[in-house]
């Protein structure tokens, strides 16, 4: 995990040039985290929509999700995310291949997948019906996530991290914990000063 500094974007090629080497070194299984970080207005979402644009000309896959201030859905840019990374791929190959149960990722992300994929629960190995709901969930989306990466690593880019809720948070962590094995390039952002003791992103 690499910090950026807290730096106008003004002149911030380097971060930038950082960030698509960071890309260029994941390799086989595993991925890479970035963590931008600094006040509000300091260049945050500067960097990383001139990354996602440099991504794109690369014709790399980039997904985006981003967190909001006030009541909003419970994941809200994880399901930004999902439902982007569910339309880049061929979702019914993907159904028909992974062995995860779907009911709580059709919960989440409603019609994203197809309605027999979801169905399919009574077919599902026994030890995938005794996971708790949420570890149902989690695995199901880490499995989408490495069905995108078949070919090359893609771009999840998680903006504004302090005003995600503990479902965002607890997903988060998920993935941080399984990127040496998940051929993903995550950038995160948040605002150095709106992170307290009781904030969720606090556990991460």
């Amino acid at each position: 995990v690499v910090s950026v500094s807290d730096l106008p974007f003004v002149g911030r090629e380097d971060e930038l040039d950082i960030l698509s080497a960071h890309y260029e070194s994941i390799s086989g299984e595993s991925g890479w985290i970035d963590i931008i970080s600094g006040e509000p207005g300091i260049g945050k979402s500067a960097l990383t929509r001139a990354y996602e644009q440099r991504c794109v000309d690369a014709g790399r896959s980039v997904h985006i999700g981003r967190c909001t201030d006030g009541d909003a859905a419970s994941s809200l840019p994880w399901i930004e995310i999902v439902r982007s990374v569910g339309s880049s791929v061929d979702i019914g190959k993907f159904a028909a291949e992974a062995n995860v149960r779907f009911d709580a990722l059709d919960a989440l992300v409603p019609g994203l997948l197809p309605r027999e994929a979801v169905e399919r629960a009574a077919d599902t190995p026994r030890f995938l019906e005794a996971q708790p709901p949420k570890m149902l969930l989690h695995r199901a989306i880490l499995e989408l996530f490495r069905f995108a990466c078949a070919s090359c690593p893609i771009v999840l880019i998680l903006e504004d991290l302090h005003w995600a809720d503990d479902a965002t948070c607890d997903l988060l962590g998920f993935v941080a914990r399984e990127i040496e094995r998940l051929p993903v390039h995550l950038v995160c952002t948040f605002r150095s000063t709106a992170i307290g003791a009781r904030s969720p992103a606090a556990k991460i």
